[in-house]
């Protein structure tokens, strides 16, 4: 099964990109058979780097790694998501992209498909539909994008849909335990911090109370900020965010620091 981590972005005390701690997280995660990972997701503060930031972070992870590398696309605005598209096609190596179906609005299904449709047209390279809980496409529309759209691979979502669409289907990992129909992969948060645990979950050697309470409290504040706190702890990276993010509370941070003993 494929796992996809959503890498963190680490940062400088000074707040540049810390490419030495990039290098630490890319070698310990791929030395565990990890091969796939997306750049600049929420997870990864994409939104808070400015695109020059982002293309030379993808350029330096292309050329020094032999990986599946995905960009996430966050705008909500099709025509930025197709400048930025149009931007990062020439990078030698990049995979191809995860596109987040707008969010911010209750949006109507021709307006989600047109979204898609423009979007897929502009590149050869991969695409990875992330669908939102409320704005989903009816079966028949995503079969005609299929079938227009060889570069479409794959589906984000947690809906099961019609048996007839072929394509890999994937889950974010909070919701791998709630769900209950087949799926080919997980787009993972917490695999920066515990790939192996992850990479269990479709076995019946995962332990599942210790997932769950991975879930719970790495979730329960800001994802990007609790896998910073354990990471720095564990000296990987600075403790480092940009704001509006900020670091968690004395609380949570001994929680997670008893969940991490505990385990």
């Amino acid at each position: 099964m494929k796992i996809f981590t959503n890498l963190i972005t680490p940062f400088k005390e000074d707040g540049i990109i810390d490419y030495q701690a990039v290098d630490v997280l890319i070698k310990r995660l791929a030395f565990q058979k990890n091969h796939c990972f997306i750049i600049g997701s929420f997870t990864g503060e994409g939104m808070l780097l400015n695109p020059i930031e982002l293309k030379h972070l993808i350029k330096y992870i292309c050329y020094h790694y032999d990986l599946e590398v995905y960009v996430y696309i966050l705008q909500e605005s099709t025509k930025k998501a197709i400048e930025q598209i149009n931007e990062l096609n020439d990078i030698k190596g990049l995979t191809g992209y995860i596109v987040k179906v707008p969010s911010m609005a209750r949006y109507s299904n021709t307006s989600i498909y047109k979204h898609i449709d423009l979007i897929s047209v502009i590149t050869d390279k991969k695409i990875i539909i992330d669908f939102y809980h409320r704005n989903i496409l009816e079966n028949e529309d995503v079969k005609i994008l299929l079938q227009k759209h060889t570069n479409i691979c794959g589906l984000i979502t947690e809906q099961d849909f019609d048996s007839l669409i072929i394509t890999k289907k994937y889950i974010h990992d909070k919701n791998v335990l709630k769900i209950h129909h087949s799926y080919d992969g997980i787009i993972s948060d917490l695999s920066n911090i515990d790939y192996q645990s992850v990479s269990l979950l479709n076995d019946s050697e995962v332990n599942s109370d210790y997932f769950n309470l991975l879930v719970k409290y790495f979730y329960r504040d800001n994802i990007s900020s609790s896998l910073k706190y354990i990471l720095s702890k564990k000296g990987y990276i600075n403790y480092k965010l940009r704001l509006p993010l900020v670091k968690i509370d004395d609380k949570l941070e001994k929680q997670l620091n008893k969940l991490m003993e505990k385990y």
